[in-house]
């Protein structure tokens, strides 16, 4: 009997929606893999039975190493320690560096220059799944892996303070996604100089990373933006008439829209709501009291302005209540906290 190829037969029909199948070629081969097959498995079960088995470890093994091709293999770099809230539990979240990480990010989502930390809105990260180690008669650890752009890295080891905002909005972004309430103000944390795992491990493992810190993903996501850009119109006010039609991008975020303006830096916002209140912090490095701080207020956005900053937030269904908001501002981290009771009709 021919001896055929499994795995690359598999790898051929794997490919099949791929366009792969169109080649007869590779059709006859799988029609003689089948009927070969079929001819072991009545004449010869035992023989079948090694046969499959031999190559089903083959296969897992290839997975395996295609796989491990996927990985990201990053550099440790410092170890973060913080809380959680009222110091319940110790928080060790190693800061690992790549250059296969997404960079960071301008307000409306574009790539920012790596040279000009003004820009830069959106720091993405990818984190490890959560570890953790009780030992009898201590708080209770918890440990984690960031992975963030080397060039990130590069600028937070040059200035304490570039490195402290880096920290905390990485921090901000870890509380966000496994919902853990997590200190990250300034003053909050402290830094270590060795990696930190319940298991002893020297340096991060391979990591195959989160959509929004996959630059391939953020290729695919910034194209489809751009198609669906292009066939969105939008009415300008007093030129219905003439049916002329301006096209805009807005950076659209669940409920809610940012606004900008070209005069003015874009702060570093984050916006969570749930069914009884919206809550948003705006990072702005360069004011120093709230009394720099202008906040207006309706039911449908929230304008935030000051001499160096300036947001419009417009929520699309949320209804705000002008007269049940706490703000407040957090003078370490130089942010402004609020949170705003949604209203019951």
């Amino acid at each position: 009997m021919e001896n055929i190829d499994m795995g690359h037969l598999l790898r051929q029909m794997d490919k099949a929606s791929q366009g792969v199948m169109n080649d007869p070629g590779a059709q006859k081969q799988i029609k003689d893999f089948w009927n070969m097959l079929n001819e072991l498995s009545e004449n010869n079960p035992e023989d079948y039975k090694k046969f499959i088995e031999n190559h089903l470890k083959e296969g897992i093994e290839d997975a395996k190493i295609e796989k491990a091709k996927k990985a990201v293999y990053s550099q440790f770099s410092f170890c973060v320690k913080t809380y959680t809230k009222g110091k319940k539990e110790i928080v060790l979240i190693n800061f690992c560096h790549s250059d296969k990480i997404l960079s960071p990010l301008k307000q409306d989502k574009s790539i920012a220059d790596l040279n000009d930390l003004d820009s830069w809105v959106v720091i993405p990260a990818s984190f490890s799944a959560q570890k953790t180690k009780k030992t009898e008669g201590k708080k209770p650890m918890i440990y984690y892996d960031a992975h963030i752009h080397s060039r990130v890295i590069e600028h937070a080891l040059k200035d304490l303070l570039v490195k402290t905002h880096i920290v905390s909005s990485v921090l901000r972004r870890l509380a966000w996604k496994e919902k853990i309430e997590l200190l990250y103000d300034r003053g909050d944390f402290t830094f270590l100089d060795s990696y930190r795992s319940p298991n002893d491990e020297v340096g991060p493992e391979g990591h195959f990373l989160d959509i929004g810190a996959d630059p391939e993903e953020y290729n695919e996501f910034s194209k489809r933006i751009l198609t669906e850009t292009q066939e969105q119109e939008i009415k300008i006010p007093g030129l219905e008439e003439n049916k002329e039609v301006n096209k805009v991008m807005i950076e659209e975020i669940v409920n809610y829209t940012i606004e900008s303006k070209d005069d003015f830096k874009t702060p570093e916002i984050n916006v969570e709501e749930n069914t009884d209140f919206v809550k948003i912090e705006v990072q702005m490095p360069e004011e120093n009291s709230m009394r720099d701080i202008n906040l207006e207020l309706n039911v449908s956005s929230v304008k935030i302005s000051s001499p160096n900053y300036y947001t419009l937030i417009k929520f699309k269904s949320s209804k705000l209540s002008e007269n049940e908001v706490i703000a407040k501002w957090l003078k370490k981290s130089h942010m402004l906290k609020l949170d705003i009771k949604i209203l019951k009709f």
